[in-house]
């Protein structure tokens, strides 16, 4: 978002896409005349969109494609394509959401999905979001630990210390 905000200040016109080799050329696409930043734009003609949410309490999904441009099946290998095709909606492993007036968004990979021994399901991308946020934190990394054969969440943060020398912070820890 912030480069294609910089690079739109300096009067470029940014033409952003998403598509993969089993749904070519493009699954959705952005256009001169309308450019939401962070979104790779509204679906491409003839081609549907729709997110399928693990949880319904989430932002987010995995990202679903369906149209001509959707591969008919991996070459002799109906067993994969089985698991990826399914009703005819192709299941891409990209998690993402759409706005209100269709913009596609992609926020990760369901393979980066944490699921903790208890089931539960953790989206590493939506706490970094969150914590990001923070004028505290420069970068941070959210990953599963295992100590005994316990296991537990644990975020790794770089701070933003331009801002803690500005605050004159005591403790950038306790701060944190």
């Amino acid at each position: 978002v912030y480069v294609h905000k910089k690079l739109r200040a300096l009067a470029f016109k940014i033409i952003e896409a998403n598509g993969l080799t089993d749904t070519s050329p493009i699954a959705a696409m952005t256009t001169h005349s309308e450019q939401v930043p962070g979104s790779v734009g509204r679906a491409a003609l003839g081609v549907e969109l729709k997110i399928e949410k693990a949880d319904s309490h989430l932002d987010q999904g995995e990202i679903c494609i369906r149209g001509p441009n959707v591969m008919m099946g991996y070459c002799q290998r109906q067993d994969l394509t089985a698991q990826v095709v399914i009703e005819g909606w192709f299941h891409s492993g990209d998690l993402g959401y759409l706005d209100d007036r269709g913009h596609l968004f992609i926020t990760g990979r369901k393979k980066e999905v944490l699921v903790l021994s208890s089931g539960k399901n953790i989206y590493p991308e939506e706490l970094e979001k969150l914590y990001r946020q923070s004028e505290r934190i420069k970068e941070l990394c959210i990953t599963l630990l295992s100590e005994d054969g316990r296991e537990f969440l644990a975020v790794v943060i770089y701070p933003n210390k331009d801002y803690f020398v500005g605050e004159k912070s005591a403790s950038i820890y306790q701060d944190i």
